[in-house]
Parts: structure tokens; C-alpha cells; sequence
């Protein structure tokens, strides 16, 4: 279920034109400004935590915070609101459980 949640969050969100960028707590971003979702997704849930970083315009638009292994349907911990109109099929999937 998990994997199922990052993946709408990804697709969704480059529906809305945003670039996203994985930030796992290294030094430097896994991939930046990309626009490709499965070379995205192929960066995320390696860590136990992440975050997903969305760029429009050049900006910081915001952020969604994934942490693995507690239920499925929690895999979103936080997100910044800037992004909750763009990511409304993702958040319907997370609250099935």
C-alpha cells in the first residue's frame, strides 16, 4: 500500500506540472528538478524516511514527508499545505485504511 500512495503522490503531482526532487538526508538531493515519475519513484522509499520536494517556477513549492514501515496508509506523515489541492486522488487513497 505504501508504494501505491508514492506512487499517485509522484504521477499526481507532475500531472500538475511541478518538477519534484528526493531529498533521502544526504548531502544532496537522489535526483533534482525531474519531471521523469519513474526515475523518481526509482529514488524514494530506500530510506526510512523521505521527502519529496515540488519545484514550480524555479521555487520551492513545497514538500510531502513519507516515513516507511509503520501501516500502509500512513506513509504520508506531513505535507505542506501549499500542496494539499494538488494531491486530493493521493490523500483519498491514504485514508481508505
Amino acid at each position: 500500500m505504501e508504494a501505491r500512495i508514492v506512487v499517485s503522490c509522484v504521477y499526481e503531482l507532475l500531472e500538475h506540472g511541478f518538477l519534484l526532487s528526493v531529498d533521502n538526508g544526504g548531502d544532496d538531493y537522489e535526483i533534482n528538478r525531474s519531471s521523469d515519475g519513474e526515475a523518481v519513484f526509482a529514488k524514494l522509499m530506500k530510506k526510512p524516511e523521505e521527502r519529496l520536494i515540488a519545484i514550480k517556477d524555479d521555487n520551492l513549492f513545497g514538500w510531502v514527508h513519507f516515513v516507511y514501515g509503520n501501516a500502509g496508509y500512513d506513509v504520508i506523515c506531513d505535507m505542506t499545505v501549499s500542496l494539499a489541492s494538488y494531491t486530493v486522488k493521493t490523500q483519498a487513497l491514504s485514508e481508505v485504511g
